[in-house]
């Protein structure tokens, strides 16, 4: 991905300084095309222009290391602990997958418009959501990943909404099981047929807030999802 089309996802909404950055994703290589998503609901911790330049933004979008140092300063510098339980569970998490896969994994979220907390979320306007939704649509098209897996109710449903919205599925699915039981289900939750002639498949588990360092309670579905790759 170009270093300018980069720019123009990260802006704050109308350029207004007012917005944080979005955060279409944290990438170890900018040059990748990543097999395997994570997906959360919307990133936490807003980082703004008067705190970090763009370019110096950009660039620390696909250094993940130097991403996570300047984000653990603006925790400590508001706060709050260095590290979420949410941070904690996605590190050990993609950890795992990516040992036991061979498989990098692209940290995405269904909006990419950061807020503190869903409390403030839900007072977002709907028109700066929906910026954050096509910005990764945006990011799913550009890799076409082989697997999807997501993490929360809420992250499920509005993923359901992008993937309806853009024609990537043909019916806007309910989630009629709860998380737990789409997460020890064998199956995919959805299978994809991308608009590229790829193919996919979405993988619901609980929030990653309850995996902490060692995610023993989430052991089957990361065998689950490590063995679907393996076959892929």
């Amino acid at each position: 991905m170009d270093k300018e089309t980069l720019k123009e996802w990260v802006k704050p909404y109308k350029d207004n300084s007012s917005h944080p950055y979005y955060r279409p994703f944290i990438a170890h290589d900018d040059q990748k095309k990543y097999n395997v998503f994570l997906v959360g609901i919307n990133p936490a911790t807003p980082i703004y222009s008067h705190e970090i330049d763009l370019d110096k933004y950009v660039e620390l979008l696909t250094d993940y290391e130097e991403f996570h140092k300047k984000y653990d300063e603006i925790r400590i510098n508001q706060g709050k602990l260095k590290m979420s339980r949410t941070r904690i569970g996605i590190t050990s998490f993609v950890d795992e997958i990516e040992k036991r896969t061979g498989e990098s994994t692209l940290e995405t979220n269904v909006n990419s418009y950061p807020t503190k907390n869903k409390k403030e979320l839900k007072k977002v306007e709907s028109e700066i959501i929906n910026h954050g939704f096509r910005l990764f649509y945006e990011v799913l098209m550009d890799h076409s990943p082989q697997v999807i897996i997501v993490h929360s109710k809420k992250g499920i449903e509005d993923l359901v909404k992008v993937l309806y919205k853009y024609n990537i599925i043909d019916e806007q699915l309910f989630c009629k099981e709860s998380v737990s039981e789409m997460e020890s289900s064998k199956e995919p939750f959805i299978k994809l047929d991308y608009q590229n002639g790829k193919k996919g498949a979405v993988f619901v588990c609980r929030h990653l807030m309850l995996h902490g360092y060692s995610g023993s309670s989430f052991s089957a579905f990361k065998d689950k999802v490590a063995a679907y790759l393996k076959d892929c």
